[in-house]
């Protein structure tokens, strides 16, 4: 078969004066009956565990590989490429190409997009902070931490030595009531870097390099950042699918509309029995929607990794999409780790002997909770396997209970390492570890 990928040196391209380095698609096509090509689109329509041979990526030279096609067909870049390859490809395989899409590219000194008002400002703005960064930790240095002034307090705030220990501290100093009020505002310690992060990305994440790949897949991410940062900066990203300026903070986004939903809800449920109501319903809703999305839209029941996705990074994905990023999708570990730290803060408060559990049934289901919960991961290999897809009711079935099941697990195991299963310290924690130990399972494990 054909190459899937292929490209030619882009650094001996460029050392041309009139280099012409072109990133394009095509497809595979035959003029008459190929039993190769059939092949190749059989072999093709297990997406799931095969990439789409009959879709070739390739980065031709133009000016070195496709020299004579150049002149002959007076710079038609279409004509070019497709007129070159075919004559590599009809000679081996019998077969021809067409160009798929839009053609990317790139001469020596050319960059993605030029320096604007926007670099500049969020340059400047970085400059000072660095600024601020070295002259805070030089004085907090020399200064030996003595100093108490406004001017010293102020310049210390951005020392990275301080900054660094603080960080580092196994325990935090709440010696200051104001420090202790903000320890519950997820937000304010989350947004500052991530709207760092995101500032970069809309500006001078273009400048970083200038490779063949990178104008066709950085460039959609800078111009969305510059167009639709508000989303990601309100946390509301992961429900919009006309953006991927930083596509992976969907994580951030679930996990703060978790982490508030979370903080309603303890603010909401003030007795015993309103929460015990409010997390079964929760966790009826958490096994139901997901399930539903499958239903109705025909997805798989987990999140598949295919060759093709992954070139795009899921960006296209419908059950990346409806299911993987979405907040409601994604409640059932949370409620599962609510659940659990009121279960934890019960059994500290009323002082309970764990060692009742320590009997040889629990330290079994204790000890076998990690091979179970990998075994959860095991059970979605049967949606890679080479044979049809699997029925609906699977897909269903898989997407409401293997996301409980694979967090009872973890709960079995954090209840065991907090309660010290073990049994050779003493069964109950002292209680400053209360707060801590009342940990709330986010998407991908996060902890509030």
């Amino acid at each position: 078969m054909p190459l899937v990928m292929y490209m030619d040196s882009y650094e001996l391209c460029q050392q041309d004066t009139d280099a012409l380095y072109c990133m394009s698609e095509y497809v595979l096509v035959s003029e008459k009956p190929s039993p190769l090509l059939t092949m190749i689109q059989e072999f093709s329509e297990h997406s799931v565990s095969h990439y789409n041979h009959t879709k070739l990526r390739y980065g031709t030279c133009i000016t070195r590989t496709c020299q004579k096609f150049y002149d002959l067909f007076d710079g038609d870049l279409k004509l070019i490429l497709e007129a070159c390859l075919n004559e590599t490809l009809s000679t081996k395989y019998d077969l021809k190409v067409k160009i798929l899409n839009d053609i990317h590219c790139k001469q020596p000194g050319t960059v993605m997009k030029d320096i604007d008002q926007l670099d500049i400002i969020v340059g400047i703005i970085f400059t000072i902070l660095l600024i601020a960064n070295i002259v805070g930790s030089l004085t907090d240095y020399y200064s030996g931490m003595k100093t108490e002034n406004r001017v010293f307090k102020l310049l210390t705030c951005f020392s990275l030595i301080r900054n660094w220990k603080k960080l580092m501290a196994l325990d935090a100093d709440v010696s200051d009531p104001r420090s202790e009020s903000l320890n519950g505002l997820h937000g304010i310690r989350l947004t500052p870097a991530y709207a760092v992060i995101v500032a970069l990305t809309a500006t001078w994440f273009a400048h970083i390099t200038a490779g063949p790949l990178w104008s066709k897949y950085a460039e959609k991410e800078l111009y969305d950042c510059r167009q639709y940062w508000w989303q990601n900066l309100l946390y509301i990203n992961n429900y919009f699918e006309n953006s991927e300026c930083v596509l992976l903070s969907w994580y951030l986004a679930v996990d703060m509309q978790l982490y508030i939903a979370g903080v309603i809800f303890f603010l909401s449920c003030r007795s015993s029995r309103s929460r015990k109501i409010a997390l079964s319903l929760l966790f009826l809703a958490g096994m139901i929607m997901p399930a539903s999305h499958v239903y109705f839209q025909d997805l798989d029941g987990i999140q598949l990794i295919t060759p093709e996705e992954t070139l795009s990074l899921f960006a296209t994905d419908p059950h990346f999409n409806n299911i993987y990023t979405r907040f409601h999708t994604n409640i059932i570990g949370y409620v599962i780790g609510m659940a659990l730290g009121y279960l934890v803060y019960h059994w500290q408060t009323q002082r309970i002997d764990v060692k009742r559990w320590q009997k040889p049934i629990y330290r079994i289901l204790y000890y076998s909770s990690v091979l179970l919960g990998l075994w959860c991961g095991y059970i979605g290999s049967i949606f890679y396997q080479d044979a049809p897809r699997q029925p609906l009711y699977v897909r269903v079935l898989c997407a409401a209970f293997i996301k409980p099941i694979f967090g009872f697990f973890i709960a079995i195991l954090l209840i065991g390492l907090i309660f010290k299963f073990e049994g050779e310290d003493d069964p109950h924690p002292v209680d400053n570890d209360l707060y801590n130990s009342s940990c709330v399972l986010a998407p991908g494990g996060s902890t509030i």
